[in-house]
């Protein structure tokens, strides 16, 4: 049996931290600045706007 492979995006990986991370707003804003890091340019914009549609309560993809 072949081990399963997982492809996770870094902007996968961050989206899901970030989420987790909603309960400290110091933690998440460090963990925010960090993605930058990581992230190429398009990558960036999609993680603004996946994070501008969760604070505005809508259901983000």
């Amino acid at each position: 049996m072949k081990p399963r492979e997982f492809k996770t995006t870094m902007l996968d990986y961050f989206k899901a931290l970030l989420k987790i991370l909603q309960f400290d707003a110091a933690l998440f804003k460090k963990e925010y600045r960090k993605s930058f890091q990581y992230l190429e340019p398009t990558e960036r914009k999609e993680l603004k706007s996946w994070l501008r549609q969760l604070s505005e309560g809508e259901h983000p993809k």
